[in-house]
């Protein structure tokens, strides 16, 4: 990846949460991954955009083995100086 940039994190124990939540009678989660757009240094790069869709899809899988139904989120920033062809390209390419 590129420098500053972040993907999904903090699986950890969750799906001891999502049990617990479950108990409690939840039925869904949302979780949401933020990628950068920077044009200027390549972001998001393809190794942020595999590992932010390598992330959510543990996240769902998790998810669904504790019995919630899971709703991820690719969120691209809408922050910076891009123009609003350069978001939409962005993210066809993280949601295809």
């Amino acid at each position: 990846g590129s420098e500053g940039e972040t993907w999904c994190s903090g699986l950890d124990d969750l799906h001891d949460k999502c049990c617990k939540h479950y108990a409690q009678g939840a039925r869904f989660a949302k979780w949401r991954t933020a990628l950068r757009i920077d044009v200027e240094k390549g972001c998001p790069t393809d190794y942020a955009i595999d590992e932010a869709a390598h992330g959510l899809s543990r996240y769902a899988r998790i998810c669904q083995e504790a019995g919630l139904v899971p709703i991820v989120e690719p969120e691209i920033l809408i922050d910076g100086v891009h123009d609003i062809e350069t978001t939409a390209r962005i993210q066809e390419r993280v949601v295809s």
